[in-house]
């Protein structure tokens, strides 16, 4: 009985892992398609900053530096959601007492930023292609 017991426990833990790394490719999918279509507004924003006489290292600054911040900023409220569910879900469904877990966050800030650094490298140089061709 106790084998049978911990088999469909280890079923339910593989599917709920499942899950999650599908709500994560799916997280991840979302924020690329949101970052891409901005494309044609920011290439606007920058083509004006160009005539005002912004250089291609202050755009590049401004934009690094708005992406970072936002970055920052999902990163915490990522951690802070979930270790409020993992704490939810060990008072409320397991009768356990919460605890904090601090690596959780350092390491989703992180992550964060890196994956949305590899996705506005790639803008950033699509953004700045019509400035490198001198069209304004």
């Amino acid at each position: 009985m106790g084998v049978k017991i911990q088999q469909l426990l280890e079923q339910i833990v593989w599917s709920i892992t499942v899950l999650a790394a599908l709500g994560v490719i799916a997280g991840l999918l979302l924020i690329f398609t949101l970052l891409r279509l901005s494309i044609a507004q920011r290439q606007m924003e920058i083509r004006l900053y160009r005539t005002l006489g912004a250089s291609k290292k202050r755009i590049s600054t401004t934009l690094w530096c708005e992406y970072g911040l936002m970055a920052l900023i999902a990163g915490i409220i990522a951690s802070i959601g979930a270790d409020a569910s993992v704490a939810g879900l060990l008072h409320f469904g397991f009768d356990l007492s919460p605890r904090i877990h601090p690596q959780l966050w350092f390491v989703l800030p992180i992550l964060t930023f890196v994956v949305l650094a590899l996705v506005v490298n790639s803008l950033i140089r699509q953004l700045l292609i019509p400035v490198k061709n001198g069209a304004l």
